[in-house]
């Protein structure tokens, strides 16, 4: 499947994002909460923003080897994931999960 595929990064990390949300909730009823909504929340970003969050995140490329798997330089790259960070975090906060 495409690497950006919903069901592919949630059977990758959804366990991880939970196990994390659980840690930082103390409770598995919100946990479950706050994966469902991490994950809605990247579905909601740009495709591309999401393709370099995925390249560095989940694949562990540097920004530098990231542009030059996309054909674009590292600033761009830099550019993106900060934008993708932000919009990721902003959504998050909108909904309460810090």
């Amino acid at each position: 499947g495409h690497p950006l595929d919903t069901r592919e990064l949630f059977e990758r990390y959804g366990d991880a994002v939970f196990r994390l949300a659980w840690s930082c909730t103390g409770s598995r009823q919100d946990a479950e909460g706050v994966t469902q909504t991490v994950f809605l929340k990247v579905l909601e970003l740009k495709a591309g923003e999401r393709e370099i969050l995925y390249l560095i995140y989940y694949e562990g490329f540097s920004t530098r080897e990231t542009a030059s798997l996309l054909g674009i330089s590292q600033t761009a790259v830099t550019t993106r994931l900060q934008r993708a960070r932000k919009k990721l975090r902003e959504r998050l906060e909108e909904e309460g999960r810090p």
